[in-house]
């Protein structure tokens, strides 16, 4: 060679190359895998990785080189490629997100509004029942009627799909809760109702979970209307009982109401299920919204198979330590 070789070494691997050399003569040693770039004739660059040796005796290194230059390539490019779909995605997650907010704004907007226009319905519907009911023919008071179980009805889903979807938003601040208070204030609550449909609620001494006390007597206030709303031809009654599982307390409301097809049993935790009524009506379960009150306690909610008399719902709740 008519030039040392470390004249066609790349600038910035000269350092490397020499520290190198150095190690190898100084430690009779090896050198496996080690890399550095060259500058070509034609102005381009190769890379090559080395593996070397020392033989003192010889006063030589012998070495043997590999050219890497197509893979170090295909590695920067690949390495580029994905910065850009990162870039791409992150682009992309981030107009979504948007999207995802705008469309939340506008759908609560939405229900706001027509929820407003059902309950106007509903109004009207009531005034010309109660002004003009009498005026009209059979077939138009029956007309009448229906139209206004069908306007209750939708703002009933309108109601339960608002409620439903602010449960996203929802912060639960868990506390050491009495679940006897919380049954307690909920059939204090619904006192008006219960006395019309003369049903009993039951239960024995309940212990404390680690809960959200609004946020748990809502979940057994629309447990409780679940079981009226879907109540046999006996009188309603529930009883609410509890077991320690584990970390777990599994709460049980068992009442004497419809049972749940075995086909349905977990159907009916989706939003806007529904059941068929002892008059042949269906309605929405609700049981959506109970379920996810438990998930963001941690907890778990079913219904009890094998059931024959009435139903049996269970969730549990996280228990809270002696």
């Amino acid at each position: 060679m008519a030039q040392p070789f470390l004249a066609f070494v790349h600038p910035d691997d000269k350092e490397r190359t020499r520290a190198e050399l150095t190690r190898l003569a100084d430690a009779d040693d090896t050198s496996l895998g080690f890399e550095n770039r060259y500058l070509c004739k034609d102005g381009t660059r190769r890379s090559l990785q080395w593996n070397a040796t020392v033989a003192r005796e010889e006063g030589r290194i012998y070495a043997v080189a590999r050219d890497v230059t197509a893979l170090r390539r295909a590695e920067a490019r690949a390495r580029a490629l994905n910065e850009e779909l990162y870039q791409l995605l992150s682009s992309r997650s981030s107009e979504l997100e948007r999207t995802h907010v705008q469309m939340e704004r506008l759908t609560s907007l939405a229900s706001g509004d027509v929820a407003d226009l059902l309950d106007s319905l509903n109004l009207a519907l009531d005034t010309v029942s109660s002004k003009h009911g009498e005026g009209l023919s059979e077939e138009g008071r029956e007309q009448l009627d229906a139209a206004r179980r069908r306007a209750r009805y939708v703002r009933e889903v309108v109601g339960d799909f608002i409620e439903y979807a602010a449960l996203d938003d929802l912060a639960i601040k868990l506390e050491a809760t009495s679940m006897d208070a919380v049954i307690a204030a909920v059939r204090d609550r619904m006192l008006r109702v219960l006395d019309l449909r003369r049903a009993i609620i039951g239960w024995q001494a309940l212990p404390p979970v680690q809960g959200d006390p609004s946020q748990l007597r809502r979940l057994l206030q629309t447990l409780v209307a679940h079981a009226l709303r879907f109540r046999g031809t006996n009188r309603p009654l529930l009883t609410l009982s509890c077991e320690r599982r584990g970390d777990f307390q599994r709460f049980e409301l068992s009442h004497n109401g419809l049972a749940i097809p075995p086909e349905q049993e977990e159907r009916v935790f989706e939003f806007g299920a529904l059941l068929r009524r002892t008059d042949g009506s269906v309605r929405t379960t609700r049981l959506a919204t109970c379920r996810r009150i438990v998930e963001l306690h941690g907890g778990a909610m079913g219904v009890e198979s094998g059931v024959r008399d009435g139903a049996q719902l269970w969730f549990t709740l996280r228990a809270v330590e002696d």
